[in-house]
């Protein structure tokens, strides 16, 4: 790993499917590593050569996100070994700085481009994947579902809920993010 700033970006982007935006304002004080949950509250933006955060886009968008809890551990190394403020922004690049940070990685695995907001799309197709119903991911990715994603794949008749694992879970398999409580029964 060569720049752990944007590896631990791309990590957050794809394990918690936040927005750019979302991601560039986020603190280590959003991060709950004992609960396992990050809280978005802000966007950044930049507006005429300013850093500006925000709201998120829409009043949904403020919400608390259950992460993976290998994810987690990283995150919490990750953040120690900054030395940041609880305030201060984590990620202090552009949008611009992720998109040039993508296509390095892409053509460094000789993959075709993709832009950095698939990694959003990457993630909710990981949670179909995993069983989850379009209406619960639309509170995590604050959207709403479409009856285009409300009909197919995505809506099994056995619903899960979006929960972090229990204690001790560190696995990156298909039931280690956001996986229902251990009773629920499988996709």
């Amino acid at each position: 790993m060569d720049k752990p700033l944007s590896f631990h970006a791309f990590e957050t982007l794809y394990w918690c499917g936040v927005r750019e935006g979302e991601l560039l304002a986020l603190k280590p004080r959003r991060f709950d590593f004992r609960r396992k949950t990050l809280t978005v509250a802000e966007s950044y933006q930049r507006i005429d050569g300013q850093d500006v955060l925000t709201d998120p886009k829409t009043p949904k968008s403020k919400r608390v996100i259950a992460m993976p809890g290998f994810y987690a551990e990283e995150m919490e190394a990750f953040l120690s070994g900054l030395g940041l403020d609880p305030d201060e922004r984590i990620f202090p690049v552009t949008e611009y700085f992720l998109s040039h940070e993508m296509a390095r990685g892409c053509k460094a695995a000789g993959l075709e481009p993709i832009r950095v907001h698939d990694l959003r799309h990457s993630h909710v197709s990981l949670l179909i994947d995993m069983g989850f119903t379009a209406l619960a991911i639309a509170p995590r990715s604050a959207t709403r579902p479409s009856s285009s994603t409300t009909k197919g794949r995505s809506t099994r008749s056995r619903a899960r809920t979006l929960r972090p694992r229990g204690r001790g879970s560190s696995t990156r398999g298909r039931r280690g993010c956001c996986s229902a409580p251990s009773s629920a029964p499988p996709p």
